[in-house]
């Protein structure tokens, strides 16, 4: 078996999130450190033969021209035989020639650019991000014989599904500012694949790629294993137990692993760090961010009515009305003036209203929506057929169409009145009477009282959403009023706090006065917070019977939580929970829960507690021990299956299972047998 990592950066790019700079010394030592017998340069959409020449003559394996290709939406890798370095050189010149151009290159563009592609080994992102899309996945299938995965577990997916490419697992290895240190958990990738393959050519790697029996993330073929420290520790693609005396390096364990993979790939819910948010304010807190889309959905429709009453500005409204009743007036009064400028139709003519059609895109709008959707194809079939639909679509475009057009010719007329009232006003004696548009003032006013009766009329606490949770708990949101101006202060922090007095509030006799107040004043310069003036939404967790949460149970609530937000993850890194929580809890939701993430991501828990470590029934048993000598500490991984007799290192030394098992989860086997004992007496009485 061959260890092969074809997803190696030497040139920062422009796609490159963290800049680095390479070195020659760092990248020798990954090589050593992991035993890799091949690797591949593969820059963001550029070749440099000058330094791959240098990499290669200076490495003593096997080096592979290659280029990582921007193509389409997605990321390919494109890796070439050693006797086609001229010609990969020159067609990669001409990808980076395409990408600087239009930042992508099109499949019409790669073939083109790439004639011989059936020479050379091409690996799509497949499941990983940015993944080449299937249909283009499907175009170039002749020449695909595998895909990159970015995890160990999305690995095991497709190594056991036939229907998936065989998956190969790469470092995307650009950390030469890193330097290893076994000492705090810090050491190089270990996303390297091993393939069945003694002569590495491109052509022996790609029969070897379209057997995965012939693929695996360890020297033995294992498909539910890899390896997840560079001494070639393996674990297990399902559970994984990491248990041990105290201090003996269960956590240094999580550590290295969490340090050896991609961290945004991982979720570490790391030991004590679900009792620290247990005091109300901060748990208050952390359900709030949970439960902040729940507060957007109920809020979305209120923050826009907020936003348009306060652009509604009922003072300067009020000088409108009195400015043209005043020139009304003054108009009757100049009569005796009158002259044929005046006397003409024009001269007193107020503009023409536009249709309202904004109703009428919504309504469009939510058709389209109809008519396009796959989800609820048949449901939406069974009672509005696609064809009424369409014909719906049609006439509410024909209206829209023709209202649209007669709101064009209405603003062409109005400006063509303005402009001849304003050439007659200039000849006429008389003043001429102001312009005022009395629906939309009424609309204004109206909107206002209803604005000021929907606040009034919410001045009660109510429960917005109720929901269920992890059985026995119940999550519930609430409306709740706020009353003065403390209360308003305390919904904002630092800056954003409002400096408004008790004085100044007091006067601010209905919600419409206070929206402009707070706007007017420049108090608040968002106005998606304006309804913090009126309500805050809180969100209160109770226990089964109904009553607030306490140290504990919040702390159960925060495991279950992670543990349920975990599911997004491809590994999941525990340590020692049992340390907050009790064992009847552990026995009855997380075992179960821990299962079930199992089925979806990889997980680590290291514990020393006996339901965790041995009714979990883990895939795999990681036994940790440190030992101290004048070279200074030294941690020693012994591993196996569960139901293995030993657990072996990697240096050969091995542990007797049970032994080691019973003394870690037991205090050793005279103390379980003396509580069985105590038991069975307790038992029998």
């Amino acid at each position: 078996m061959k260890k092969i990592d074809f997803h190696v950066h030497t040139k920062t790019t422009e796609l490159d999130k963290n800049k680095f700079e390479f070195d020659l010394d760092v990248l020798s030592k990954y090589i050593n450190d992991l035993s890799i017998d091949a690797i591949a340069i593969t820059n963001h959409n550029i070749f440099d033969k000058e330094q791959y020449d240098e990499i290669s003559e200076n490495l003593h394996i096997i080096v592979f021209p290659g280029i990582e290709v921007s193509l389409e939406n997605g990321h390919i890798l494109v890796i070439a035989p050693l006797e086609k370095l001229v010609d990969f050189t020159f067609e990669c010149e001409r990808i980076t020639q395409i990408y600087e151009s239009t930042h992508y290159v099109s499949v019409d563009d790669f073939l083109h650019t790439f004639p011989n592609i059936n020479k050379y080994l091409i690996i799509p992102h497949y499941s990983k991000a940015p993944a080449l899309n299937d249909s283009i996945i499907k175009r170039l299938s002749a020449n695909i014989f595998c895909g990159e995965v970015e995890s160990p577990k999305k690995f095991e997916r497709c190594i056991k599904d036939d229907d998936k490419l065989t998956p190969v697992l790469f470092s995307d290895f650009r950390q030469y500012d890193f330097e290893p240190n076994p000492k705090n958990g810090k050491t190089f990738p270990v996303r390297q694949t091993f393939i069945d393959c003694n002569n590495l050519t491109i052509p022996n790697i790609k029969l070897a790629l379209k057997d995965k029996d012939k693929v695996s993330l360890t020297p033995e073929k294992f498909k539910s294993t890899f390896q997840i420290l560079p001494d070639g520790t393996q674990a297990s693609t399902g559970i994984n137990v990491i248990f041990g005396q105290r201090s003996s390096g269960k956590t240094y364990t999580l550590d290295t692993i969490r340090n050896t993979f991609k961290p945004e790939a991982i979720k570490y819910i790391e030991q004590f760090s679900l009792v620290k948010g247990n005091d109300d304010e901060k748990f208050q807190e952390t359900i709030a961010r949970e439960k902040s889309e729940i507060s957007n959905e109920y809020l979305a429709n209120f923050k826009k009515i907020l936003c348009r009453v306060a652009d509604i500005d009922l003072g300067q409204e009020d000088a409108g009305i009195s400015d043209y009743i005043s020139s009304l007036i003054l108009f009757a009064k100049e009569q005796d003036k009158s002259d044929t400028f005046s006397k003409t139709k024009l001269f007193t003519e107020t503009q023409i209203q536009p249709f309202d059609i904004a109703e009428l895109k919504h309504i469009i709008s939510a058709v389209i929506t109809l008519i396009e959707s796959d989800k609820y194809r048949e449901t939406i079939q069974k009672f509005l057929p696609i064809h009424n639909l369409r014909a719906l679509f049609c006439e509410l475009i024909c209206d829209y169409k023709e209202k649209k057009l007669t709101n064009e010719l209405i603003k062409e007329a109005n400006n063509t009145i303005e402009a001849i009232k304003d050439q007659l006003a200039k000849k006429s004696a008389v003043t001429q009477p102001k312009d005022w548009d009395f629906v939309s003032f009424a609309k204004k006013q109206m909107f206002v009282e209803k604005f000021d009766a929907l606040i009034n009329s919410t001045k009660d606490e109510a429960i917005i959403r109720e929901d269920k949770a992890f059985g026995s708990y119940k999550v519930v949101g609430k409306r709740i009023s706020v009353k003065n101006v403390t209360e308003i202060k305390n919904q904002f922090s630092g800056k954003e706090k409002p400096s408004i007095s008790k004085d100044e509030f007091s006067r601010l006799t209905t919600p419409y006065e206070k929206v402009r107040f707070f706007t007017s004043e420049g108090f608040l310069n968002d106005k998606n917070d304006l309804y913090k003036i009126f309500w805050k939404i809180s969100f209160e967790v109770l226990n089964l019977f109904g009553k607030t949460l306490s140290g504990g149970e919040k702390a159960e609530y925060n495991l279950l939580t992670k543990l349920r937000d975990s599911q997004k993850y491809d590994m999941i890194l525990i340590d020692e929970p049992e340390s907050s929580f009790d064992n009847p809890f552990l026995r009855s939701n997380i075992i179960q829960l821990i299962d079930d993430l199992a089925r979806k991501s990889t997980v680590f828990i290291s514990t020393h507690n006996n339901n965790l470590g041995v009714l979990i029934k883990a895939n795999r048993l990681l036994y940790t021990e440190k030992t101290t000598s004048q070279d200074g500490i030294t941690y020693r991984i012994y591993s196996g299956n569960y139901d293995d007799k030993e657990l072996v290192s990697v240096d050969g030394s091995k542990k007797n299972n049970f032994t080691v098992l019973i003394d870690s989860m037991e205090a050793g086997e005279s103390a379980y047998k003396e509580r069985n004992t105590i038991y069975e007496s307790l038992k029998n009485k």
